[in-house]
């Protein structure tokens, strides 16, 4: 009688292929006044509240909590000709997306907003070519290595202990 027994098949050894970040060998900015570290590309320009080169800019603001609030309120009304708002997680921190018609809008609400411990953020990635982006709109493609770059620069973010 013929007995059929499976083998196991030797395990293939495949190389674990070493991934390194893509942002391992970028400047790291800390700001302990205000409580936060963010790594930017080692030839981008850090002034003021903004790490920029040439368009790409990558603003931080740090805002009172009546401010963060009265920011998001409006967002949430929808701003006066329109806002998207999304719930996202920023190293396990829970912030909000938000997106409105700056054309029309008497302030800037675009960004990304943070609270954490007590501190209040937005965070602003903007193009000075393509600043005016309306809720909805598709992202020009000159925009598109701006946005890679600050959402790299975004995954670095985190608040100081």
């Amino acid at each position: 009688m013929y007995q059929e027994k499976k083998v196991k098949a030797p395990e293939e050894k495949v190389p674990k292929k070493i991934i390194q970040s893509k942002t391992i060998n970028w400047k790291s900015y800390w700001n302990e006044e205000y409580g936060f570290e963010v790594k930017h590309p080692k030839d981008w320009i850090l002034t003021g509240n903004s790490i920029s080169k040439n368009n790409c800019h990558f603003d931080i603001y740090n805002l009172t909590k009546d401010k963060f609030t009265e920011m998001i309120a409006y967002i949430e009304k929808g701003g006066t000709n329109g806002c998207l708002i999304e719930s996202i997680s920023i190293n396990e921190i829970e912030a909000r997306n938000a997106r409105c018609s700056a054309k029309w809008d008497a302030e800037n609400y675009n960004g990304y907003y943070l609270n954490w411990n007590k501190k209040f953020f937005r965070i602003f990635p903007w193009d000075e070519k393509n600043y005016y982006l309306k809720p909805r709109e598709p992202m020009p493609s000159n925009f598109l290595e701006c946005d890679r770059i600050f959402n790299q620069m975004l995954s670095t973010f985190k608040f100081l202990k």
